[in-house]
């Protein structure tokens, strides 16, 4: 729908509508007004708060149409902008009288929780923080640019929204005896208080996941957050039906040997979390990274490349032995114990597909390149995210995505492998990684026959990869994709 006030000035980008008031006071920074929405609510919900608006001085921004909301909202953009519909840049003596009465008029709309924002009103999606009006940046430690806030003594105080709600110490919270209640539950107690968090593993937009001690049992667990309405698709599925996927995909794995349990499921308010046995105390990612690649050349016979990828097949063809395809394998979903070395798990499964349906997803680079858009998943999909896990664990890296071109992308990629695992010691893991990366599922199957009967031989028709040619464009890709 069309955004506009008769008498402010508006325009667009590929993102936001902008709707700026004259009248309005020139402001660095101050307290900021955010309204969730649901994508298909969008039009509904921005109809109901320009009236509001045309009442008061301030300046908006829109989320154009809902596609863009829908992106926003996936948390792919960036976590800070996950609930983030409208955005109202208002005066500190008005800003509370602009939020009551948008609160009065979204009441029961639903969407979103914005976590870097305070609740206005429990019964509406209306949210507040403190933050920039314009930009303000420094270099920061990292050399990366941090957006700032200079307070009226001069102090400076960090402008990004982050997971929590934050407030400079010169401002006052004029919601401070109003605001809603969080919607997390009280920390670092969960379900009831019979989870107490010990520690968190990992930080998302659509959840978090949590370490936890069981109270009854004494046993420690994996509790998994996913937040309400937060990556929803064009059906409205979104984190929690990803969630609930998952529940029933380990119910149907129970007592496969390298998956977790699942032990509880419960909701606190609108967002629901999974409750997991806990596998190992490190990621394939996060133990390569610290430990560097694995290798076939003797020297660490703990950490070699091919028993690792036997031990991943054999952990994947008990997952297809109940007709499950896990769809989303990467190194942040392989989970090793040092406790016992050789052993490992294969965990999330909230987009894997059981008797051939499933919300459907994947990850760049993974599973992108070979998961059909139509049609039931096939264990041969799987076998291509092993080699691109496997590709990982030999060079550090991620497959290559800088080209538009999949073909281009997994030449780069065996490019890489080539150059990281030379010489005829490593040619038959060399040519086992090639064959899983093969775009055909009949020569992928085909390697991971190999893979488990420990033939030597030749990746079929996979194709020696062509040397890129290196130039001041390529290079530049090359950065971008490594330092994103």
């Amino acid at each position: 729908m069309t955004v506009s006030i008769a008498g402010r000035g508006g325009w667009s980008d590929e993102t936001w509508s902008y709707l700026n008031d004259p009248r309005m006071p020139a402001m660095e920074h101050g307290w900021k007004l955010h309204v969730s929405a649901r994508p298909a609510d969008l039009d509904t919900v921005t109809a109901l708060v320009l009236p509001v608006l045309s009442r008061h001085v301030c300046h908006a921004k829109f989320a154009r149409d809902p596609d863009v909301l829908r992106r926003l909202n996936s948390g792919v953009v960036s976590a800070g902008a996950v609930g983030k519909a409208i955005t109202v840049y208002a005066p500190a003596d008005t800003v509370a009288e602009i939020a009551r009465e948008l609160a009065a008029v979204l009441r029961d709309r639903e969407g979103p929780r914005v976590v870097s924002d305070r609740r206005v009103d429990p019964r509406a999606p209306v949210y507040y923080r403190y933050g920039p009006f314009t930009g303000d940046y420094r270099t920061g430690r990292s050399g990366r640019l941090e957006s700032v806030m200079t307070g009226p003594d001069g102090r400076m105080f960090d402008g990004l929204a982050v997971g929590r709600y934050r407030c400079p110490p010169w401002a006052e919270d004029p919601f401070a005896s109003s605001s809603g209640p969080s919607d997390e539950p009280s920390a670092p107690h969960f379900g009831g208080g019979r989870y107490t968090v010990t520690a968190g593993i990992a930080r998302s937009p659509q959840g978090n996941v949590y370490r936890a001690v069981d109270r009854v049992h004494g046993q420690p667990v994996v509790v998994k957050q996913a937040r309400a309405f937060v990556g929803e698709d064009e059906s409205g599925a979104d984190a929690r039906h990803r969630l609930r996927n998952e529940r029933a995909v380990l119910t149907a794995l129970d007592g496969v040997a390298g998956v977790p349990r699942a032990l509880d499921y419960f909701a606190h308010r609108s967002d629901e979390y999974l409750v997991m046995s806990a596998c190992g105390d490190r990621d394939l990612r996060r133990e390569v990274l610290r430990d560097g690649p694995y290798r076939d050349d003797g020297t660490r016979p703990e950490r070699a490349l091919s028993a690792l990828a036997s031990r991943l097949l054999r952990v994947l063809d008990a997952i297809h032995g109940r007709n499950v395809v896990v769809r989303d394998l990467k190194p942040d979903n392989v989970v090793l114990d040092s406790s016992r070395p050789g052993h490992c798990h294969v965990i999330d499964f909230g987009i894997s597909e059981r008797d051939g349906t499933g919300p459907g997803g994947a990850t760049p680079g993974y599973g992108a390149p070979v998961l059909r858009t139509t049609g039931p998943a096939a264990p041969a999909d799987d076998y291509y995210a092993l080699g691109a896990t496997l590709f990982f664990a030999a060079t550090g890296m991620d497959p290559v995505i800088v080209d538009g071109d999949h073909t281009v992308n997994r030449d780069r990629t065996l490019a890489c492998l080539a150059w990281a695992l030379p010489g005829p010691t490593h040619r038959e893991i060399r040519s086992r990684i090639s064959g899983l990366l093969s775009f055909d599922p009949a020569e992928r199957t085909a390697t991971a026959d190999r893979l488990r009967t420990g033939t030597v031989g030749t990746a079929g028709t996979a194709r020696r990869p062509a040397r890129p040619r290196i130039d001041d464009d390529l290079l530049d890709e090359i950065i971008e994709h490594t330092t994103a």
